[in-house]
């Protein structure tokens, strides 16, 4: 009888440490206001606009509850749910008050096409619980992008159109939750692939007029749940096609302005899962066309070009 009481002790006892380090891991953060409405005071005159999200599993799924308002006073999050903020010229001249603002609140965060840089960077990484991130076309550099390192929980990331070169690259191994990553005209060449190494859960992957060249599509890493990779307005040829078959996720594909012709194309077939093809049209002969759709029936063929809006030269490879 002694020997079941203490089993029936013990067993309790490890019970209720389970129960106490469950309670501890998922405990809400206070700062969020995930057990009840959080006001947030933004600057005057307005930072931006802002939306309130509620949050999903996939970020693609967030509920937006209200969108496109000024951030500006006091502004009231509901209980569970974010800000998504896109800022404008007069918050990019004062990017401190993001650390003025509740730790975790900001999911969302858009600074595109601003003149922000490297230290005001810094700021907006207080936010270190960050999903989606878009700096696009702002002042940032290989040091500034090192303060990215924080953002953990990053999954959407843009800062094509900057300065960073393939050295800066280097923050994205301290990035690995990444599942969209957009690189366009950044120079890079063919010192891509190993910053990509550690991007495990990459499904789509943009590297429009990054100057990359046959052997760097070769040396691709494997990225095992990649599903669109863009390689529009890069110096590559049929040569690289073989070197896609590790990417057996692979769903679409674009070749708009390479040198990728129409026998190459017929070499995708190696690609089970893929789509659709991205590309300039007029490159296909009407035979090729033909041969695609019967070595590839479920295969949809797009036209990437844009010269009906824009003039034909600009689309040429940058080298």
């Amino acid at each position: 009888m002694k020997l079941i009481i203490k089993c029936t002790s013990w067993i309790c006892a490890t019970w209720a440490l389970v129960l106490l380090v469950t309670l501890t891991w998922v405990r809400p953060n206070p700062a969020i206001g995930a057990d009840k409405a959080i006001v947030v005071n933004f600057p005057k005159p307005p930072v931006g606009r802002y939306g309130i999200i509620k949050p999903a599993p996939n970020p693609d799924d967030d509920v937006i509850l209200r969108s496109n308002e000024w951030a500006t006073g006091a502004v009231k999050v509901p209980a569970g749910c974010f800000l998504s903020l896109s800022i404008n010229f007069y918050g990019s001249q004062n990017t401190k008050f993001m650390s003025t603002l509740p730790s975790g609140i900001v999911r969302n965060l858009s600074c595109r096409d601003l003149e922000v840089g490297d230290k005001a960077v810094a700021d907006l990484c207080t936010q270190k619980d960050l999903v989606l991130l878009n700096l696009q076309g702002i002042d940032l550099t290989d040091e500034g992008v090192k303060h990215l390192s924080v953002l953990k929980k990053l999954r959407k990331l843009s800062i094509c159109d900057t300065l960073v070169t393939a050295k800066g690259l280097s923050v994205l191994r301290n990035l690995p939750q990444l599942e969209n990553l957009n690189l366009a005209r950044l120079t890079l060449g063919e010192a891509v692939d190993a910053p990509l190494q550690s991007l495990k859960n990459l499904t789509v992957l943009e590297l429009t007029g990054t100057q990359l060249t046959d052997k760097a599509v070769i040396d691709l890493p494997y990225l095992p749940k990649l599903q669109t990779l863009v390689l529009r307005r890069n110096n590559l040829t049929d040569k690289c096609i073989e070197s896609l078959y590790k990417y057996k996720t692979l769903q679409n594909l674009d070749f708009t302005d390479t040198h990728v012709t129409g026998e190459g194309l017929k070499r995708l077939k190696g690609l089970p899962n893929l789509h659709r093809i991205t590309i300039r049209t007029k490159v296909l002969k009407l035979a090729d066309r033909a041969q695609l759709k019967k070595l590839m029936p479920r295969l949809k063929i797009e036209e990437g070009s844009r010269e009906s809006i824009v003039p034909t030269e600009i689309f040429a490879p940058l080298h």
